[in-house]
């Protein structure tokens, strides 16, 4: 499977790290922590370690309010990212 590419959307986030921004946007695009895990050659620690990591950076309480976050900005800045 080909990388998922994330340079895009690092503007949308940006107190996200890098690896941090790929996680949710994988996340978003339905694949679970074990899949995400998997396919980033890491251990499902690290993935939860970067969602929470994430949250903290937000002042946020659940993934949920963090890919809310994402898809809103995404869609805010869609005409932007196309």
């Amino acid at each position: 499977m080909k990388e998922f590419e994330v340079n895009e959307y690092l503007e949308l986030l940006p107190k996200l790290s890098t690896r941090e921004i790929q996680i949710l946007v994988m996340t978003c695009s339905g694949f679970s922590r074990t899949e995400i895990a998997l396919e980033l050659n890491v251990s499902l620690n690290t993935v939860n370690s970067h969602f929470k990591n994430a949250l903290k950076k937000y002042h946020l309480n659940t993934y949920a309010q963090l890919q809310s976050l994402f898809f809103f900005n995404f869609l805010r800045n869609f005409k932007k990212l196309h």
